[in-house]
């Protein structure tokens, strides 16, 4: 396993995919979908994001704040249509750091439901 330690790591560590779920958050306001944390590298694998309304069209916003700096943002998906009864795959691979946070928005909506797989690399 890489490790990103720039001062001579040990070698030493893990490497776990895992899986975080999101379901009819408030997302007309910026929900965080994962939090980045002290010796962790996520790697992001796939994003799905379902909008559940038989009726509702969304408009979503996905986002990374590096450092938990709301005026330095990085746009990864920006204004994406989602119809009424249908998903939206995000396979572009990135990686979070310690401080990163990644967040979703929508035009309004609190039926989606965020499914995000990564793989979790620990070091020491």
């Amino acid at each position: 396993m890489a490790n990103p330690s720039t001062t001579g790591g040990t070698g030493a560590g893990t490497e776990v995919i895992r899986r975080k779920f999101v379901k009819n958050g408030d997302f007309a306001t910026a929900v965080k979908i994962l939090d980045g944390e002290a010796n962790h590298l996520y790697t992001i694998v796939t994003i799905i994001v379902c909008n559940a309304s038989t009726t509702d069209a969304e408009v979503i916003t996905m986002y990374v704040n590096p450092a938990e700096d709301a005026s330095d943002v990085t746009t990864l998906l920006k204004q994406q249509d989602l119809p009424a009864k249908s998903t939206f795959v995000f396979s572009d691979r990135f990686a979070l750091d310690a401080t990163d946070e990644l967040l979703l928005i929508s035009s309004s909506s609190s039926s989606l439901g965020v499914w995000v797989t990564y793989i979790d690399q620990t070091y020491s």
